[in-house]
């Protein structure tokens, strides 16, 4: 078979040409604007997924604060007590003073770490304001000797 194409008049020659070199950069535009948008898909996609992350960093940033603002309660020596016992510590000395602007509780316990620390994570879930200071922990035999002293401000006791 006898191709018919050279046989042909010059002008088409050329136009058969350009028809096909434009049908090939139409094709390889269309291929280069589709692998665009689906890019743009995709970016799309990840910055949906990181709005999303960043609406619930935002809404745990704001149940935080507004857990931290909360308003403190002020310890009581019947509550400090109930919680002595249910942390199964030992209150060993207890002496309470006042200054002329702050109140102060100086506390001996005895019993194991842990249960302090069960303790304290007990009063801070409760939102109670605690102020420790001279804190002290000394090794006994079987057991730990913990000596601090709560402060109060005035205008709170």
């Amino acid at each position: 078979m006898k191709s018919d194409f050279f046989n042909r008049p010059l002008w088409q020659q050329y136009t058969i040409g350009f028809v096909t070199i434009i049908t090939m950069i139409i094709i390889s535009y269309l291929f280069f604007i589709e692998d665009i948008a689906n890019q743009a898909k995709q970016q799309f996609k990840q910055h949906q997924i990181q709005s999303e992350k960043i609406k619930q960093l935002q809404t745990q940033i704001d149940r935080y604060q507004t857990q931290m603002n909360r308003s403190f309660v002020l310890l009581s020596e019947k509550d400090l007590a109930h919680a002595i016992t249910q942390n199964q510590l030992t209150l060993h000395a207890f002496r309470y003073y006042r200054t002329d602007n702050k109140t102060m509780w100086d506390i001996e316990l005895h019993g194991q770490f842990a249960n302090f620390l069960n303790l304290l994570s007990t009063f801070n879930h409760n939102s109670y304001y605690l102020d420790l200071s001279d804190f002290r922990i000394l090794r006994q035999n079987n057991h730990l000797i913990i000596s601090f002293t709560l402060s109060f401000d005035k205008e709170t006791t």
